[in-house]
């Protein structure tokens, strides 16, 4: 590809190395890096690496400065339309003579090629009038045309497309015989039809910027200085934004353009005048600010990422050895026995997971296969919320035919929080696979009720059974704004099926007015035994402590609940990830244990289709040591409970002990145990113990804090991990959407929040390059 593409590099051409398949350049600042040379190309080229060319000033060839003009055209059907406004930008101009490269990506987008005798930065000319709604979710133009030049590249033929597999093509091949004046291309800058893709047409006021977040901008885009018609725009822009105030801002700017002359900066100062009707302002500045600034951050973490050497897949290799056809199955037992029992303090845990216990990151016995199984196949990691899925499937499973002789039951409510995009979704489909390979499709409930007779009667068709509520918090919050009773009910169903497990439950009396004879009687026989309800909630610390209160303490409803929240935030898919494939050994245990008090088919049919079906659950009993650890746990819990009376959390660990003991039954049918043996408790208790009092800690400092006290609380952590370094305006915002989503004058309040509250100085600080920048640093964070 390299060889193919020397004539260009000795035409002037900037190229630079793409990472494979891909848009993107290989190396930081390559805005900014000096053009090379065909031999320093040889160099740094790699085979299966794609080649891109730099425009604008980087590529000057004989009769000018090379750009690209870029149709992005997503829906075919509206092509025409792009191609008529393209004629029209460029009307006398031979512009489909014009060397042009069809995308990879296929439909109808290209590039074409132009020089033009100076070098101009990106503008965006045009784009449609109406919008569509994409796979992402998201509204795109049907169509758009730019100008690429000085900071944007694009690749070029016969470079491969990341998305399709095709490689780029010259559809006229290239000739130099594609100069454009410069006045015409400067008049695209400045058009008289009203187009301006930054702002609305009453938008012409100054945006009320102050100088350090102006000056932060300018940092972006110091290129522009290069160029006079860019530079003018900016010093308009500034006039328009600062009045005469603007130009020490202009002229400290300008310095480290080319030709910089400060007597010319400021006659040329003094001429620049706006036009009221249609001025140039900041808001083309800041939009060209915020895409440099967007394309920093993206190379950074893409770097960062290419940066990371690849892990060692353990499941991997234990795929390879079932593949194996001359292994005996003695032998296979015996190496997994062995696996088994390994320590689980000698595994290694991902850097995020520091301060988790290694041995609450596996679970005892068979359910290890699912945390497995989960670790193997998400896409984006989550060990905590693996031994989640595991005891969320146990639960279901061992519900309403296990008991223990202290009358606990399996049933759980299991709920995982973890900032959006972090990799919550992954349990449901786990479980989904595994009680499909087991034959036990029924055991999936709803994924969500709309009344606590939804519930009731939900159960009384699957007595047992899981449900997995996306948004546990956001549904938790909507039932109690809908001004529903029934809504308002089911979080009264559920506290009330926690306490039921080991009884029936009725649910409320109804009215039987107007109701026919076969609904009254389905509404007498609406009862439910041993009813086994299992909740897996996923839901964002945001949404779930802003619909909590103190009532939920009270009421009981948050001491049923086992939460585990991750430390892993916000991150980006992994590649190659296998399909979910359920080993046999687990779908035999889920068979197993599904209808263990059932003596023939017959009876495991009656217990699928109703409640009628007369049982007695088996009994696991505690050892005598187990028992005697469990009224240990009570005597410490109590002591807790006494420290947390005085903040009024006591209630929160009221039933630590209780689902201590429900989750050690299901550790000991994990491990096959005919007895809740004392390391089958003492595992479950430290589990319960440890999240359950973490809970109480983010109980204590979440519960009842206005949204706007938790984004300052968010804002402060992401300040903090900046160090002495800080971080700027821009950085918060990147990675605090909370924060995007408010008004100007609210954000501002946060940031007086932050300064005034969590000792966060704002101050100017060097950078490796160009001027100090302003950031905010946090005492703890400095040495």
């Amino acid at each position: 590809m390299l060889r193919e593409n020397k004539w260009l590099v000795k035409a002037g051409a900037s190229l630079i190395p793409l990472h494979e398949r891909s848009k993107r350049p290989i190396g930081k600042n390559w805005q900014s890096l000096e053009s090379y040379t065909y031999s320093q190309l040889e160099k740094k080229y790699r085979d299966g690496q794609n080649l891109g060319i730099r425009l604008g000033k980087w590529s000057q060839f004989k009769n000018g400065y090379l750009h690209v003009l870029d149709l992005d055209i997503r829906i075919d059907g509206k092509a025409d339309e792009a191609f008529d406004k393209l004629e029209s930008l460029f009307a006398g101009v031979d512009i489909w003579g014009f060397p042009r490269v069809q995308s990879g990506s296929g439909g109808k987008s290209f590039h074409i090629y132009l020089i033009t005798s100076s070098p101009f930065p990106s503008k965006k000319l045009s784009h449609s009038d109406s919008k569509f709604t994409g796979k992402d979710g998201k509204d795109h133009w049907e169509w758009e045309i730019e100008l690429f030049g000085t900071g944007k590249q694009v690749a070029i033929p016969p470079s491969v497309h990341p998305d399709t597999g095709d490689t780029y093509k010259w559809a006229i091949d290239w000739h130099d015989d594609c100069v454009i004046d410069r006045d015409h291309i400067e008049s695209l800058f400045f058009r008289d039809d009203g187009y301006d893709e930054h702002r609305d047409a009453e938008d012409l006021e100054p945006l009320g910027l102050d100088i350090d977040e102006i000056e932060s901008d300018l940092e972006m885009i110091q290129h522009w200085a290069d160029d006079h018609t860019t530079w003018r725009n900016v010093g308009m822009a500034l006039k328009h934004e600062l009045g005469d105030e603007g130009w020490p801002v202009f002229d400290k700017w300008s310095r480290n353009g080319s030709g910089y002359d400060r007597r010319n900066n400021l006659v040329q100062w003094k001429a620049f005048k706006n036009d009221r009707g249609n001025p140039i302002t900041m808001r083309t500045v800041k939009h060209a600010a915020n895409e440099a600034h967007w394309e920093v951050e993206y190379e950074t973490i893409a770097d960062d990422f290419d940066d990371l050497e690849p892990e060692f897949d353990w499941n991997e290799c234990l795929d390879d050895f079932e593949d194996l056809e001359d292994i005996t199955s003695e032998l296979w037992e015996s190496c997994l026995k062995d696996f088994d029992d390994l320590d689980p303090d000698t595994l290694p845990v991902r850097k995020e997971l520091k301060g988790i216990p290694a041995n609450l990151l596996q679970v005892p016995g068979k359910l290890q296969m699912v945390v497995d199984l989960y670790n193997k196949t998400a896409t984006k990691p989550q060990p905590q919320f693996a031994v989640q899925t595991a005891l969320a499937l146990g639960s279901v499973v061992c519900g309403r035919f296990y008991r223990t002789d202290y009358n606990n039951y399996s049933s759980l409510y299991l709920i995982n929080v973890a900032g959006t995009g972090s990799g919550k979704e992954h349990s449901y489909r786990v479980i989904e696979r595994v009680l499909e390979a087991a034959g036990r499709e029924e055991f999936v409930g709803p994924r969500s009720y709309t009344s606590d007779s939804g519930v009731l009667f939900t159960l009384k068709d699957r007595p047992k059974h899981l449900t997995v509520i996306d948004e546990f918090g956001r549904y938790l919050s909507s039932n109690r704004r809908s001004g529903n009773s029934n809504a308002e009910d089911v979080q009264t169903a559920f506290m009330e099926m926690f306490s039921r497990v080991d009884g029936t439950y009725y649910g409320k009396g109804y009215s039987t007015k107007g109701m026919t004879a076969e609904q009254k009687e389905a509404l007498k026989n609406a009862k439910v035994k041993n009813p086994s309800l299992t909740i897996l909630g996923m839901t964002t610390p945001e949404s779930l402590y802003s619909s909590l209160n103190g009532e939920d303490i009270a009421s009981g409803f948050l001491n049923r609940l086992l939460m585990v929240e991750s430390p892993i935030s916000l991150q980006l898919s992994s590649r190659n990830r296998p399909g979910i494939r359920v080993p046999e050994r687990l779908s035999k245990w889920v068979q197993m244990h599904s209808y263990n008090c059932a003596d023939d088919d017959a009876d495991v049919l009656g217990l699928m289709e109703g409640t009628n079906t007369t049982f007695e659950p088996v009994v696991i009993p505690f050892t005598a040591e187990a028992a005697e650890a469990t009224f240990e746990m009570e005597k410490d819990i109590v002591k807790k409970q006494q420290k947390l009376k005085e903040i009024g959390m006591e209630a929160v660990l009221s039933r630590t002990r209780e689902i201590a003991m429900r989750l050690s039954l299901i550790v000991a049918l994990s491990c096959d145990h005919k007895k809740v043996e004392l390391s089958d408790f003492e595992w479950a208790r430290e589990y319960v113990t440890f999240y359950q009092m973490q809970m109480v800690g983010k109980l204590e400092t979440d519960l009842g804090k206005s949204d706007d006290e938790r984004i300052a609380d968010k804002v402060f952590e992401i300040i903090k991990s900046y160090g002495d370094q800080g971080a700027t305006y821009r950085h918060i915002l990147m990675r605090c959407r909370s924060l995007q989503k408010l008004k100007p004058r609210e954000k501002e309040d946060v940031l007086s929040r932050i300064k005034s509250d969590y000792d966060v100085t704002l101050r100017k600080i060097q950078g490796t390059r160009g001027p100090p920048t302003l950031k905010y640093v946090a005492k703890q964070a400095r040495k």
